[in-house]
């Protein structure tokens, strides 16, 4: 049995630790749900004051 820290292992266990390094990808997924949502939030807000607008020309 080869351990897996061998030499010839060493480029995949450097690739594991770059990735656990990185932010994880829910984490990613989150923030890009939080950013749609908040536009989604300022279109809202947007459409509120321009039925306001119309209303009061």
């Amino acid at each position: 049995m080869v351990s897996l820290m061998t030499p010839f292992d060493m480029p995949g266990v450097w690739k594991i630790l770059e990735l656990m390094r990185r932010e994880p990808a829910n984490v990613r997924f989150n923030n890009q749900v939080r950013q749609v949502l908040d536009a989604i939030d300022r279109l809202k807000e947007q459409k509120s004051r321009l039925k306001t607008t119309l209303r009061t020309a």
